[in-house]
């Protein structure tokens, strides 16, 4: 398990996990402010609409460069359980901007807090879950073994 934590931990797949952020940021931000100034969709569901497009995006670049190696299961059940994980990330991270967006912040500062709000949640959960960095197994051992 420490050493499975160790490799997440790793400067390179960081940087690659990063760079696959930004993209998807970059995707995220000009869909929710093409939708927020060009229609009449409410901002929550325009992020919601953003977020998935540049999750799928983030996932292809992930599954071809930031995990290449790591790549077991079919592409297809890799794309549904790093959706799965990315949807925790998406709620707590559109809470995020919602809220900061309701503070009046700018729309697009909004959006970059809340990408960063659940970009840690993310990392670390697809790297467990989506490219079973670790065994959800050992992962229930392990919260076992250190609340027991």
């Amino acid at each position: 398990m420490k050493e499975a934590i160790r490799d997440i931990i790793d400067g390179e797949l960081f940087s690659k996990f990063l760079a696959a952020g930004i993209i998807g940021m970059i995707i995220d931000n000009l869909l929710l402010f093409t939708m927020h100034n060009h229609t009449s969709i409410h901002v929550v569901i325009a992020k919601v609409v953003s977020a998935e497009t540049s999750i799928a995006a983030m996932f292809l670049i992930n599954d071809r460069w930031t995990f290449k190696q790591q790549n077991k299961r079919s592409k297809f059940r890799r794309f549904l359980r790093s959706n799965g994980v990315r949807l925790f990330g998406l709620g707590v991270g559109t809470a995020a901007f919602y809220t900061f967006y309701l503070m009046e912040i700018p729309l697009i500062i909004a959006n970059i807090m809340g990408i960063g709000t659940g970009f840690i949640f993310n990392y670390f959960f697809e790297n467990l879950l989506t490219w079973e960095k670790i065994e959800i197994a050992e992962v229930k051992e392990w919260i076992l073994n250190y609340t027991a």
